[in-house]
């Protein structure tokens, strides 16, 4: 701390000497000197008091004052709060005295008369000591503020579909206690914080109005329920300003206060008597147990622990380091088992195995941390469909199956996002009013479906109606009118090519803009979000019968772990995944000549191009590592495409580490990856290679060491 600077504490100092002049003089320095303010005091009689008032972080005491000394006031004040300093003013006289002093914990003395830089150095020693501990006391509650923040909203993850449960007959009790717990964890920790109380009111009530539905005073209505679903918004909304650190705006306030005359309203008289503390009081004590001791089975699942996605990220790197060290200790496996010593090994040999194990658990067990099941991304699903279908005057219900489903937290994400597009649109465009489903010959409550399963390495998402399906005469004049195509563009259109043109930004078959849909943005929406992730979106329609979008999403890693086979080009090494490798082919230096010549091969029925591998990645002409020319078949983005290299050497397990989206980047690369000998090879990225659009030798490559 600069020793020229004042401090900002907030909290004074209490000076006590029965001097009230040399009280006066100290303090002026003190607020010269370093900006502290100051309580005086020249009664001893009083300074408890004062000091229980004013809570200072420092005090100043003379040793010899009538009625109490010096001493007997420290051991007074340390009987009150041992952590806030004292400091003792003594004449040398007195310096047996204050030995004592220090013998019954005073923190300090200053010797009479003053010096005022003794004074300074010991004043802003207790300042600076104070100023970190209040940094310390800031930061770990800010810290146990984020924590509520984000266990209230974990709390509150479910609240709305458990809350739309509650229509259903008969009542289940085991929701309503379920709500009732966690209403009580965020009302218990609210009171805790500044800003805290118009929140914890607002539990209070929602907690109220479930005991009510509980004893039968009450029942579920229309009406409660909507009461119900807006208090959690209200609270949702109160916990984020407390995480923004800023008070409630007037509507947000008028809102809170409204909501809870609303759910007090509801109520019956003897419901509003219920007190306003802890639950012991707000309920009886059988109540309260019958409350507790309630079981969820999903409720007593393990909910885990929250864990930063940088912290996630950074322990799969590791995972992937192990599988390096894998492969390394693998090649010093094969040096020793070509030495002979077969206890050493078998000695290797084992604890490679046990290796491999390992990683392969770190990678997995790691790689599911990161997922969360898929239904708690669409928990918000129900409620927005019963408020769309009410703003619509529809009647809609929703069904969903394997929501169970385990995904990564970016695809969640995305289904998340295209659900809010998908419902509202099925809801608006794809299902009949009640009474044209009748004229129809269909039931009047139209239906949506959520289906979601993984196969082969996909997660399948599907939104399904019954509805009236998507018209392509429809789309199709939509995109005439629009400019988008001409007549003759349109007829040619297949009925998969028509109907990705809803996806086009802009783009609705309807006449009329509401708050629900016809801007024409939604179905971009979705088409962007699922692409971002390597995702597709496929409509499949039958007019007058309903629509269905696919989501389908390749299951990500953060860290790319690829099975490869490990080729040679000149002096450089690339991996090739092995899933991109149709055929490998041995050649004899006559048929290389003859490839080289003609560039082009027969495979199967088809004619494929063949070029050199250094030709095809645009690597520059090294020096051959030696070893046998194959031609390697190779499935690439549009077709499959041969290329020549000079040796294929061994399978690897690559750990790839990404080239990412850095401009510049050598195209047909995905990234690097370390061979057994610490050699650097890199991996090809069968997607990114087309025959027209072979990359220049304009990259720069570094061949491996």
């Amino acid at each position: 701390m600069d020793q020229n600077t004042a401090i900002a504490i907030e909290q004074p100092i209490l000076l006590i000497d029965d001097e009230a002049e040399f009280l006066r003089v100290i303090a002026a320095q003190l607020q010269r000197l370093l900006g502290l303010r100051t309580i005086d005091c020249t009664d001893p009689r009083h300074a408890l008091d004062l000091f229980r008032k004013h809570k200072p972080f420092l005090v100043i005491s003379d040793l010899r004052m009538p009625y109490f000394s010096g001493l007997e006031l420290c051991k007074q004040f340390k009987a009150e709060d041992r952590s806030t300093p004292f400091v003792l003013l003594t004449a040398f006289v007195d310096q047996k005295a204050a030995i004592t002093g220090v013998e019954t914990n005073v923190d300090g003395i200053i010797n009479k008369p003053i010096e005022f830089q003794d004074l300074e150095r010991v004043v802003r020693k207790f300042a600076t000591a104070r100023l970190k501990a209040v940094d310390a006391e800031k930061r770990e509650m800010e810290e146990i503020l984020a924590a509520f923040i984000q266990e209230s909203t974990e709390l509150l993850g479910d609240a709305d579909q458990l809350i739309l449960r509650l229509e259903s007959l008969p009542l289940d009790p085991v929701i309503v206690d379920l709500l009732f717990r966690k209403l009580h964890s965020i009302k218990g920790a609210a009171g805790n914080f500044s800003g805290g109380v118009s929140l914890g009111k607002v539990a209070h009530q929602l907690e109220s109005s479930l005991s009510g539905l509980k004893k039968g005073v009450i029942t579920a209505s229309p009406e409660l329920i909507d009461l119900q679903l807006k208090s959690v918004d209200i609270i949702r909304s109160l916990l984020q300003c407390l995480g923004d650190k800023c008070a409630p705006s007037a509507e947000l306030s008028s809102q809170t206060d409204e909501i809870i005359r609303a759910l007090q309203a509801i109520m019956s008289p003897d419901m509003h008597a219920e007190p306003h503390e802890a639950t012991a009081q707000h309920a009886s004590i059988s109540k309260s147990e019958e409350i507790r001791d309630s079981k969820d089975p999903k409720d007593a699942k393990d909910e885990g622990i929250l864990v930063p996605h940088e912290k996630l990220d950074c322990l799969m790197e590791l995972s992937g380091e192990l599988i390096v060290l894998k492969n390394n200790f693998q090649a010093i496996a094969k040096e020793f088992g070509s030495g002979g010593g077969r206890s050493i090994e078998k000695k290797v040999t084992d604890f490679s195995t046990s290796l491999l194990k390992i990683t392969d658990r770190i990678q997995e067990e790691m790689m599911s941390v990161r997922r969360i099941a898929l239904g708690r991304a669409l928990s918000k699903a129900p409620r927005l469909v019963r408020q769309t279908a009410q703003e619509l005057k529809k009647k809609v219900t929703l069904a969903t199956s394997g929501l169970d489903l385990p995904v990564d937290k970016n695809i969640a994400k995305a289904v998340s996002m295209a659900s809010t597009h998908l419902l509202r649109n099925a809801i608006d465009h794809g299902l009949e009013s009640p009474s044209d489903r009748l004229r129809a010959g269909k039931p009047e409550i139209g239906q949506i479906q959520i289906k979601a399963w993984q196969e082969q390495g996909v997660i399948h998402v599907e939104f399904s109606d019954n509805g009236r399906g998507i018209s392509k005469s429809k789309v199709l004049s939509t995109a005439v009118s629009k400019g988008l195509l001409q007549h003759e563009q349109a007829n040619a259109l297949s009925d998969d090519e028509a109907l990705q043109l809803i996806l086009l930004p802009g783009f609705s078959t309807s006449a009329t803009v509401s708050s629900v849909s016809g801007r024409g943005v939604g179905m971009d929406v979705v088409k962007t979000s699922v692409e971002s992730l390597n995702g597709t979106l496929r409509i499949l329609t039958r007019e007058g019968q309903g629509t269905t979008f696919k989501l389908e999403f390749p299951i990500p890693k953060t860290v790319i772990v690829e099975q490869t086979v490990v080729v040679s080009s000149g002096s450089y090494f690339l991996a090739v995944p092995m899933p991109a490798i149709a055929k490998i082919i041995p050649l004899t230096s006559t048929e290389r000549e003859n490839l080289l010549a003609r560039r082009y091969t027969k495979f199967g029925p088809s004619i494929l191009p063949a070029l050199p591998c250094n030709e095809l990645f645009g690597l520059p002409i090294t020096k051959s590592r030696g070893g046998k020319s194959h031609l390697i078949v190779l499935r690439c983005a549009r077709a499959s495409i041969g290329t020549i290299v000079d040796g294929v050497h061994s399978r690897l397990e690559a750990v790839v580490r990404p080239f990412g989206r850095i401009p510049g980047r050598p195209l047909g690369f995905k990234g690097t990856t370390m061979l057994d000998d610490d050699k650097l090879a890199y991996v090809i990225s069968p997607d990114e290679i087309t025959y027209e659009s072979k990359p220049s030798s304009s990259h720069e490559l570094n061949p491996a060491c």
